[in-house]
Order: structure tokens, then C-alpha cells, then sequence
């Protein structure tokens, strides 16, 4: 009994940590206002087919938030790809919020 209740929370951790990810895609700009709402944009070469939108934000008030901008930037000037990971059911449309940043080789 003991190994099946084991079993179980392990399962619901994997399903919980499981979030929406697209596919590799080129950062071609990143924009911040010195005015704004707190927030970078992120403008991607390809349209990401979990969203449907090709610009996404980063809140910079949100914990890691000045990593990803980080990671962000080293793929704008290495062009290497990135694939961005989305708040599960938090699709907005232009500018929805990246929850993290995959840097790919």
C-alpha cells in the first residue's frame, strides 16, 4: 500500500510540472518601454502553434524573470533557438506570458 500511494504522488508530480511547450523557433527582437507595464516582448520568427501568436511578454516582476530576459538575449545575438514554455491554459494571444525559456543548441 505503501509503494502504490508512493506511485501515486509521483505520477500527480510529473502531471502537475507538465506545461505547454512549443516548438524551436529564432528570437528576431526584444522590446521594453522605459514607461511600461513592467514587461519585455519577445518577438519569435515562427507562429507558436500552442498560442497561435508570434510575440510574447515577460513579466519582469515574477521570480527568474531576469533570466529569461538574459537567455533571451544571448539567443537574439548567438541566433541560436529557443523553445518557450507557456502557463498551462494562460493562451492571450499576442503577449501572453512566458512561464520559462528552453535555450537550444
Amino acid at each position: 500500500m505503501r509503494f502504490f500511494l508512493f506511485f501515486i504522488f509521483l505520477l500527480k508530480s510529473f502531471v502537475v510540472l507538465a506545461e505547454p511547450t512549443g516548438e524551436r523557433t529564432d528570437v528576431i527582437r526584444l522590446r521594453a518601454f522605459a514607461e511600461g507595464d513592467g514587461a519585455i516582448y519577445v518577438y519569435v520568427s515562427t507562429q507558436n502553434y500552442l498560442c497561435e501568436t508570434s510575440t510574447f511578454s515577460i513579466n519582469l516582476s515574477r521570480p527568474g524573470s531576469q533570466e529569461m530576459h538574459a537567455l533571451l538575449t544571448t539567443a537574439l545575438v548567438s541566433g541560436k533557438q529557443v523553445r518557450l514554455e507557456l502557463r498551462d491554459n494562460q493562451c492571450n494571444g499576442w503577449g501572453t506570458e512566458i512561464r520559462s525559456v528552453y535555450l537550444e543548441k
